[in-house]
């Protein structure tokens, strides 16, 4: 993409709103005014809806994003609904999802059933009849979809992305992640000491026998595990977790984990494959080796039946929930069946629900609006680049290359699953929730031995997100997030670059982020950086870990700034390109005043707004402990912090609390 190119972009620039705005697409009832954006701009955005918003007892949180989600989960109930009343072809997409949605909410007929439907998969695990087996048992596991302590996936070689590899990771726990277990806090100390008794409550439930100590085998026998397993920083890291493994030593990992059977059984044949914590497996085998065979036996029927619980009667339900709800985020209330049954729907065949959503909720104007924008904002990323004043132009030059070679897919795929040889039963919840799981298994060993499907998508449709995928160097925009706060058509260019804008920016800048930036065009691990770039890049990196490492969530619990600087990076970079996209769509002019607030003000404050919300401590604690992305107040304060074109906008000064001056700002791309 030369330079001469992007300059006749500027010159016509692209509008995203209406031409003549009808609104701001700023909600100005949920702004503070009492609250100084300089100190805190979060809450200046959305301080007054922080204060009067209430989160639904079913939720763990409310905001922009539940917005969307319930507004295309009202859309699929409109479509269930009609399918209902429709006549449907017998075997159709149609009939398959009426029939699955159908079978979820007949709750009566499931109730009846009571632990019935879950007793043969217990009394597999009653057949196991000493440690050797239990290698073939964890891959039976694997290929019906249940949890234990492997687990596998296939995705395409992060060495060699035209072909599929076979990965294998640690896995197994029930609680979020190991820092549930081992970390000396109260407020975690308080889940895992009612770990046992749900396990007893459940395996009662289910007529297994039980002696007192069971749960606490159960809790002790994860708790192991969990010292055993990777932090959640090192599995995140691509480098650390590239292991290629030939299958014929997996024999020396132990022959109690049975590597080499478990990979027989799942996918014969198979001769090389990746072990993304060799040294977790090793310790595996001996864990499982000094366990008694009826505690691990105890344990893997826990968590069948702990998987299965909201597939089975009320009481199960009920269980289940009150300790994964109630006591892990914080829930008062189960979410309403429908909706559980619509995300019963798009796990099992979300791709049928997709189209038929895409078809009524997704214009083709909404595409083409999306298309343009993402090849604007890849324009300003590629301008962006050619002024990094720390890069050399040997790095600039592959940078740029790589951008190149970005894809962008946006909406929905361009071939739809068709999900053929799924079969679904009237009738039979069960059943239908378990051939889906096992459908979807085959599906994805299936494709070891078929070339790398670089249009397939990981998500969805009808999902509010978006993602980047480095090993097919493509990002994914589903139509779902294309709406307001995101996105609005009726407001100004500048809200809906700060919106939709900011998260294509986003999205964009994880090909280049601490772990994107490993892989090249092509989707390869491979580094093309020089000595020098990458220690620049690390030393910004490493300030960015610091800024955010100091932001408290919690009382005593600080964001892992290590854990989200993937993240943190997407968000001030993209922030950034979307920015320099908005002037450059001014085409030398300035944006007129809207309600108060100049172009530049307004793009802030839609960045601002589509970050609203409010979560339980419950839910934030899981958050600041399990998730790479940083709570939304700091995604938002700890971006802008670092930008001087919000620190001009609002005029940001020297002891205003998000005032950096130019030695503490960071910036990346």
């Amino acid at each position: 993409m030369s330079r001469y190119a992007f300059a006749a972009f500027l010159m016509v620039g692209l509008s995203l709103g209406a031409k003549d705005p009808a609104t701001t697409g700023i909600d100005m009832s949920h702004m503070d005014q009492n609250v100084r954006p300089q100190d805190d701009f979060f809450l200046f955005v959305n301080g007054t809806w922080m204060k009067e918003a209430e989160i639904p007892g079913d939720r763990p949180a409310a905001g922009a994003f539940f917005q969307l989600r319930d507004q295309s989960e009202s859309h699929q109930l409109a479509i269930l609904e009609q399918l209902a009343s429709a006549e449907r072809k017998p075997g159709s997409a149609e009939q398959r999802l009426h029939d699955f949605y159908a079978s979820f909410m007949d709750q009566e007929a499931i109730d009846k059933l009571g632990s019935q439907p879950v007793q043969p998969i217990l009394k597999k695990i009653d057949g196991i009849g000493n440690h050797a087996s239990l290698a073939d048992t964890f891959a039976w596991l694997s290929q019906t979809g249940f949890n234990h302590p492997i687990s596998f996936y296939v995705m395409a070689d992060v060495n060699d992305s035209e072909k599929n590899r076979l990965y294998f990771s640690q896995s197994g726990l029930t609680l979020p992640n190991r820092d549930y277990y081992l970390k000396d806090d109260a407020k975690l100390q308080a889940v895992r000491e009612k770990l046992p008794e749900y396990a007893m409550t459940l395996m009662k439930l289910a007529n297994q026998p039980v002696h007192d100590s069971l749960g606490q085998e159960i809790l002790n026998f994860e708790t192991e595990l969990a010292k055993i397993q990777w932090p959640i920083e090192d599995v995140q890291d691509v480098e650390k977790t590239n292991n290629p493994t030939q299958a014929s030593d997996l024999a020396s990992f132990g022959s109690v984990v049975g590597l080499d059977r478990y990979m027989t059984a799942l996918a014969p044949g198979t001769e090389k494959l990746n072990l993304n914590e060799p040294t977790y497996f090793k310790a595996l085998n001996e864990l499982l080796e000094k366990t008694p065979l009826a505690v691990i036996k105890s344990y893997l029927k826990f968590h069948i039946i702990d998987e299965t619980a909201n597939d089975m009667s009320r009481d199960f339900e009920q269980a289940r929930f009150d300790f994964h709800g109630k006591l892990i985020s914080g829930l008062s209330e189960l979410t309403p069946r429908w909706k559980r049954g619509i995300r019963g729907c798009n796990g099992a065949m979300g791709e049928l629900l997709g189209q038929l959503y895409v078809a009524k909720y997704f214009p083709p104007a909404s595409k083409q609006r999306m298309d343009e924008l993402v090849n604007n904002l890849l324009k300003a990323m590629d301008s962006s680049i050619d002024d990094l004043d720390w890069m050399t132009d040997t790095t600039k030059k592959k940078a740029k290359e790589k951008l190149s070679r970005f894809t962008a897919h946006i909406g929905y795929p361009d071939t739809w699953k068709t999900y053929e040889g799924l079969e679904i039963k009237a009738g039979d919840h069960f059943g239908n929730a378990l051939r889906s799981a096992q459908w979807a298994i085959g599906d994805m060993i299936g494709k070891l031995n078929k070339p790398v499907d670089r249009n397939e998508w990981g998500m969805t449709p009808q999902m509010v997100n978006a993602y980047y995928s480095p090993v097919h160097n493509k990002v994914v925009f589903p139509a779902a997030i294309l709406q307001p706060p995101f996105f609005n058509p009726e407001a100004d260019d500048a809200v809906n670059y700060g919106a939709i804008g900011a998260v294509i920016g986003h999205e964009i800048s994880h090909g280049f982020d601490d772990q994107g930036r490993k892989f090249d065009g092509s989707g390869n691990l491979n580094d093309w950086w020089t000595a020098d770039d990458n220690t620049a890049f690390e030393a910004r990196a490493k300030n960015l870990v610091s800024q955010y490492d100091g932001f408290e969530a919690l009382e005593g619990l600080n964001v892992n700034g290590t854990l989200t600087l993937g993240e943190n990076i997407g968000d001030l970079s993209g922030l950034t390109i979307a920015y320099r996209a908005y002037r450059a769509s001014l085409g030398g002019k300035e944006a007129p005043v809207i309600d108060g607030y100049n172009g530049d003000q307004r793009f802030f404050l839609g960045f601002g707004q589509i970050w609203r919300m409010k979560l339980r401590d419950e839910y934030l604690r899981m958050m600041v402990l399990s998730d790479e992305h940083a709570p939304p107040m700091f995604r938002v304060n700890g971006t802008l912090a670092n930008m001087p074109e919000f620190h001009k906008a609002f005029k940001v000064a020297p002891g205003d609390k998000l005032y950096r001056d130019a030695s503490q700002i960071v910036k990346i791309w």
